[in-house]
This record gives structure tokens, C-alpha cells and sequence, in this order.
């Protein structure tokens, strides 16, 4: 696939100014990275316009957005970092597989899993389909986000029944997404697969949801889930006291 000439100019550009403690004049950056005079202007213009770069003087350096980006990159690596041993004790000290999961491009993204040496494995479905609305933790990410975020994941969303218990439309949805945000956890109750039962809730920072805890494994709960529950919300909260910890 061709790169957009314009955005990769604009990405040296940043990293370039980025690399100097002084900032970078237009005459610098079109002297060291061989760009067009009036082309390199409309990037600066635009960068500085959208908050990626700021100018002082005939220098410009980096911008609150570009910044927010750089932080936005860091808090999410750190997290899986941060989290990894007090997953690995969790899973161990529990006996159930523990993940930590991400909401990334309308996906979820396990940043870190750890199985127990016994944990009996259940392949995953091959399908083309979403499991927000079948996975506890999707259900946690999809309740706990800003609203306007929320309807952009639901909207087109196929709800494929993976077993008899999954949820089946938007509406039946949305009243589950209502509940976890009440209670504060999910549940998936052989929803994805008919002989796994989850757990997840909500790693904090900040005032935003970032990730969500899961535990899951065969008849996990069974019948009762209280006690897996306040497990995985005291794991969520040890994950969330460490990246406060770590990142303030």
C-alpha cells in the first residue's frame, strides 16, 4: 500500500522537532528533512492549528496534543506492566485465568493473560464476529465508556449468538450495559461458550475506565459468583492503586 506523502512529511516534521530541546525553525526543518518551502509551511500551519506543535518566535516545538498522544501511549504500555504480577498472583492464588483487556478499534485487546498450570484451556471460536456483547469484559469497557463512544461501538453491531444465552439484541444489550454500570462488574454466564463462566470489572485511573480485569475458567462460579466477584474487584483495585502509584 502507497503512504500519504503529506502525513509522512508531517510525522518527520514532529519527530524532528520532537528530537531538539530548541524546537526547529521552517528553514531547519526544510534544510534537514529536504521539504518544499510552501509545503512544509501548510503542515507547520496545520500541526500548530490542531495543538501538535506550538510556535515561539521562529521556533516551533511540541504541542499539548502531540503530548496527549506521547501520555495516551505510555499509560497503556505502563498498565501491562504495572499489572502483570498482581494478575499472576491473582491467577495463581485463585486457580482461574486472569486477563487484562483493552478496548482498541471497536476490538478488545488482551494486553496480558496468565493461565494456571492446571487451567483447563478452551480454544476460541474461529468467527469473524465481535464478542463485546458475549465477553464480560467487553460488556465492562462498552458500559463504563463516554457515552458518545459507547453508540459508536453499538452502532452496526452484530450481536452473534455464539450459545443459547447470548445476548441477543441491542436493546437486551444496552439493560445489561445499564446493570454493570450499577453494580460496578460483569458477567458472562456461558455466554461466549457454553462451558466458560467470566468475571470482569473495571481498572480505574483517573476518574476514566482504561481496562477491565477478567477472570474465567470451567463453572468458575457456578451458581454463586459473589466470591469471584469480590476477587477480580480487589484485583481491579490493586491495578488501579498501582498505576496511580506508578503514573500519579
Amino acid at each position: 500500500m502507497r503512504s500519504n506523502r503529506t502525513v509522512q512529511r508531517a510525522l518527520l516534521m514532529l519527530q524532528h522537532i520532537a528530537d531538539s530541546s530548541r524546537g526547529a525553525s521552517l528553514s531547519e526543518l526544510t534544510e534537514s528533512l529536504g521539504l518544499p518551502k510552501t509545503s512544509a509551511f501548510d503542515i507547520l500551519h496545520t500541526m500548530e492549528t490542531l495543538h501538535f506543535l506550538r510556535k515561539d518566535g521562529n521556533a516551533y516545538f511540541i504541542g499539548a496534543k502531540a503530548k496527549e498522544v506521547g501520555d495516551a501511549y505510555g499509560k497503556m504500555q505502563d498498565i501491562c506492566s504495572i499489572a502483570s504480577g498482581i494478575l499472576i498472583s491473582a491467577s495463581e492464588r485463585f486457580n482461574t485465568s486472569v486477563s487484562l483487556v483493552q478496548y482498541v478499534d471497536k476490538q478488545l485487546d488482551y494486553c496480558f493473560q496468565h493461565h494456571p498450570d492446571d487451567a483447563v484451556m478452551v480454544a476460541r471460536y474461529s468467527s469473524p464476529y465481535n464478542i463485546l456483547h458475549a465477553a464480560a469484559s467487553g460488556k465492562v469497557l462498552l458500559a463504563f465508556m463516554p457515552e458518545k463512544e459507547r453508540e459508536q461501538a453499538l452502532d452496526g453491531i452484530v450481536l452473534y449468538k455464539f450459545t443459547d444465552r447470548t445476548l441477543g439484541t441491542v436493546e437486551a444489550l444496552r439493560g445489561e450495559l445499564e446493570r454493570v454500570r450499577a453494580q460496578g462488574y460483569a458477567l458472562d454466564n456461558r455466554e461466549y461458550h457454553y462451558l466458560l463462566q467470566c468475571v470482569a470489572a473495571p481498572v480505574l485511573h483517573q476518574g476514566e475506565v482504561i481496562a477491565a480485569i477478567s477472570f474465567s475458567g470451567l463453572n468458575l462460579y457456578l451458581n454463586d459468583p459473589q466470591e469471584m466477584i469480590a476477587h477480580v474487584l480487589e484485583t481491579a483495585r490493586l491495578v488501579a492503586e498501582g498505576m496511580t502509584s506508578h503514573l500519579g
